[in-house]
């Protein structure tokens, strides 16, 4: 029951992903993979660095329309900002792995050189590995047609023994790269190489089919996978193992065609139905060769294949059950409307995701990611300065907390801004007034004092990956912690709430808690992980223009028609509550 539950969740989690992308664009037709979070970096070709961009979150590889161009496309959906980050995915795009990062080199012909380098740096850094091998493949599979000329290479009856012996000696080189695959992989492809050879067996035609498309080869084919040792066997191997690609006739799709038909026929269940029209066979076939044309077209046949055999197992252990269940009709009932629910609060939340765009919030100006100094070029002293910037935001607003971030960046000398050595340099009332009227600043420069002394002697200068490091640090709570390890890792420990996310969360019916650490809880049982990171910013935002506190424009919000609580919060009796407050504290300071 715990598998299907995930199961459930993922599918809604691509559903709500493709729709956020397709309002960014229409074009998008489905998402190939995704990263959950990765930070983007930038190569200065003038200066000949690397610089951080104002880009980091989510990454989607997408699909697009086939009259579309690209037809691929890399989509980091910005958690920083409303401005997101997309790169063409064609086949002039270069992809590296260099240490910790993945390297693009996209053609730009803005730059100078004609092109621009990025660094992609993921967590976790197992992503990393699965969108290189993604983007390789993609970006071969798009070179694909330029080497539609090697399905012509094979001779004729018009060509002299002279001219087939020189063919035959350019295309026996394999590269290194083909020489070096994995041998699993030439098993995937068995299957579908024995259809075709059955298909040509039966075929009455003895002159070769025309070519129509071509697939690039996942192994090395092996000898036994061929069809045997004949002369025209060897000559296909050799074209194949000279070109990288293996050219796909008209006959051999409709043998794959044939082989999907089946395994579809064998892995339907079988419901008693009246008899369905006759279906055009030859239509049909045709259909089937033209999804040919993707690149994964035979990864798919394989895999669902294998799938096939493990629900055909998962049925037959299911036929001998070794106890009787009995469901009860009330917790059918109670599944179907939890979907319903979650649906709800989706579409609430992609309707603030989409409102957020066009609306610049104090959050987005004034910010602890907008802290840090202008010139800052070194990791280490930008991670200080949002963790201090984390720490001086609570309880106190964002515009006042960005003002005391400025007037400490005075105290260094140079464009780096604030350190950990001015920190230590400085004395404790001095930090005070540079904090003032930061809430609590006597304490919390004391505070920055202890954590500067605690990072330059026990982390090298530097601030703790971890979050139970973090939150080890004086003055560090767990919100404020989670802040910090997303602002300055990219990790992301959990969804950040606030009192403007606690309130929304009621007021929306997305959670019915009485604290911010409840909320927290209930919003990550629903809430897609790769939005996680993202929901804080668009979230408070919303709460300090839209939904306040204490006047909720309710008339303009774009998510009132829908909103369980639209025109019902009742913000006379939150003033009468604190004025009745002030009285109560003025007749005790009276006594």
């Amino acid at each position: 029951m715990a598998a299907d539950g995930l199961h459930v969740d993922r599918t809604q989690s691509n559903a709500m992903n493709l729709q956020v992308l397709k309002r960014q664009d229409a074009d998008v037709m489905e998402i190939v993979d995704t990263a959950s979070h990765v930070v983007m970096y930038e190569f200065d070709q003038d200066a000949q660095s690397w610089k951080r961009k104002d880009v980091e979150g989510c990454l989607f590889v997408v699909k697009r329309h086939v009259s579309s161009a690209p037809r691929f496309q890399i989509f980091v959906n910005n958690r920083l900002s409303t401005t997101n980050m997309t790169l063409p995915l064609d086949d002039r795009l270069q992809v590296d792995n260099v240490d910790s990062f993945l390297i693009l080199r996209s053609p730009d012909t803005t730059y100078s050189s004609g092109y621009a380098i990025y660094g992609v740096w993921f967590f976790p850094e197992e992503d990393r590995a699965k969108i290189l091998q993604l983007l390789q493949r993609l970006i071969q599979s798009l070179k694909a047609p330029q080497n539609a000329t090697i399905a012509d290479a094979t001779p004729t009856k018009a060509q002299s023994p002279d001219q087939t012996q020189n063919l035959k000696q350019q295309t026996s080189q394999p590269t290194q790269q083909q020489q070096e695959r994995p041998p699993s992989q030439s098993r995937n492809r068995g299957r579908s190489r024995n259809k075709r050879e059955d298909s040509k067996r039966r075929g009455t035609n003895t002159n070769q089919p025309t070519a129509i498309l071509q697939r690039s080869p996942k192994g090395k084919r092996s000898n036994s996978s061929s069809s045997g040792g004949s002369a025209n066997g060897s000559t296909k191997q050799e074209n194949v193992q000279a070109s990288g690609m293996v050219p796909i006739s008209k006959a051999d799709g409709i043998a794959a065609g044939e082989a999907i038909m089946g395994m579809i026929s064998q892995n339907r269940p079988q419901v008693h139905k009246q008899p369905a029209s006759p279906v055009n066979k030859e239509q049909l076939k045709q259909t089937l060769i033209g999804l040919l044309d993707d690149a994964q077209f035979f990864d798919q046949i394989y895999h669902a294949a294998k799938r096939g055999r493990s629900e055909e197992k998962k049925e037959a252990s299911l036929i001998r059950p070794t106890k009787l269940v009995k469901i009860e009709p009330a917790s059918e009932t109670k599944s179907y409307t939890d979907a319903a629910q979650s649906d709800r609060r989706l579409e609430l939340l992609l309707g603030l995701y989409e409102a957020r765009k066009s609306k610049e919030t104090p959050i987005d100006k004034f910010g602890t990611h907008a802290c840090v100094a202008p010139g800052v070029s070194n990791a280490k002293v930008e991670r200080f300065q949002l963790l201090v910037a984390a720490l001086l935001s609570s309880q106190t607003q964002d515009p006042i907390t960005y003002a005391a971030m400025q007037r400490l960046h005075q105290l260094g000398e140079t464009d780096e801004g604030l350190t950990i050595e001015v920190v230590q340099s400085t004395s404790e009332e001095e930090l005070g007034k540079a904090l003032k009227p930061v809430g609590f600043y006597h304490r919390k420069a004391h505070q920055l004092k202890r954590v500067a002394a605690i990072l330059r002697t026990q982390f090298h200068g530097d601030i703790p990956r971890s979050l139970d490091e973090i939150l080890q640090l004086p003055g560090i709570g767990p919100k404020i912690g989670r802040v910090i390890t997303l602002l300055a890792w990219g990790h992301v420990a959990g969804i950040v709430v606030d009192t403007h996310v606690h309130r929304l969360a009621q007021r929306l019916g997305w959670a019915s808690t009485t604290t911010p650490e409840n909320t927290r809880k209930e919003l990550e049982e629903w809430i897609p992980r790769e939005h996680w990171g993202n929901l804080s910013l668009a979230v408070v935002g919303f709460g300090q223009t839209v939904c306040t506190a204490k006047h909720p424009s309710c008339s303009k919000c774009p998510l009132a028609a829908k909103c369980p609580s639209a025109f019902k919060v009742d913000s006379s009796n939150n003033s009468k509550n604190k004025s009745t407050q002030k009285t109560r504290k003025r007749r005790i300071e009276n006594k």
